[in-house]
């Protein structure tokens, strides 16, 4: 990967953030402009991303053989941890996956590598995963098993993403391409992404699917053209979240 770092998040979407020895997470460590604390924004086994997750997940650990995966925007790592404890409960023998974590920012990168968080973020963990998590003190901590499997990238820009083509099994990049601003920036990296995946590309538009959404219909185009089918649509009941799965 090379080319300049740009920033393209939105300038209200800067987050603060303190490591020592874990994440914290209250009122003035891990805060987001708008008032809500890290923990609205991702989390582990996170409503209703959860349902792609989990057909991403057993998907890949159903056959044998070694699989990639890329989490983007990863954040604090809540999705690649996920991801890599449904994994491990499904896999058949001789399945094994490396998921990597890719975000424009490396103090998140960091965090999500320290495997350590608030106790709050244990509050939806299925009972069937406890075991690859535990607490200690007011911390949850990632069990090693999961760490293994999961690792961060240096922080990028999407945009100067340049990864041999079909490097990965599978690419997850969920509420992403909202942040990137145009239609212009949003094709060119769900193209990029597109191409740098051998089987399964998941990818939300952070617009209710019930609006007009051009942009999002040009990104479908762009990825149906690198080769991939929509596989399944995930609504909520409420038409505010909208994930697609492709598959080749």
């Amino acid at each position: 990967m090379s080319g300049s770092i740009k920033k393209i998040w939105p300038a209200g979407l800067k987050l603060g953030l303190r490591l020592n020895g874990a994440i914290k997470v209250d009122d003035t460590d891990m805060v987001f402009s708008d008032g809500g604390s890290v923990a609205d924004m991702t989390a582990f086994f996170r409503k209703p991303e959860i349902h792609a997750l989990e057909q991403i997940a057993k998907t890949l650990a159903a056959t044998p053989g070694h699989k990639r995966l890329l989490s983007l925007p990863a954040s604090i790592g809540c999705e690649g941890y996920t991801l890599a404890a449904i994994f491990r409960k499904n896999a058949v023998p001789g399945a094994s996956l490396q998921i990597d974590l890719a975000d424009i920012s490396q103090k998140k990168l960091d965090a999500a590598k320290t495997g350590q968080y608030h106790e709050i973020f244990a509050a939806n963990i299925p009972p069937d995963y406890k075991d690859d998590f535990f607490m200690r003190g007011k911390y949850l901590h990632v069990h090693d098993d999961l760490k293994d499997m999961v690792g961060p990238l240096p922080a990028f820009n999407v945009l100067d993403m340049q990864v041999p083509e079909e490097r990965y099994d599978a690419i997850v990049s969920l509420n992403f391409l909202y942040y990137l601003g145009n239609r212009k920036n949003r094709v060119k990296a769900a193209r990029t992404l597109a191409r740098s995946t051998r089987n399964i590309f998941c990818i939300s538009h952070g617009i209710k699917t019930g609006s007009y959404d051009p942009d999002g219909r040009a990104v479908r185009q762009a990825i149906v053209k690198e080769g991939f089918k929509n596989d399944t649509k995930f609504y909520t009941p409420y038409d505010a979240f909208h994930a697609e799965v492709f598959v080749k």
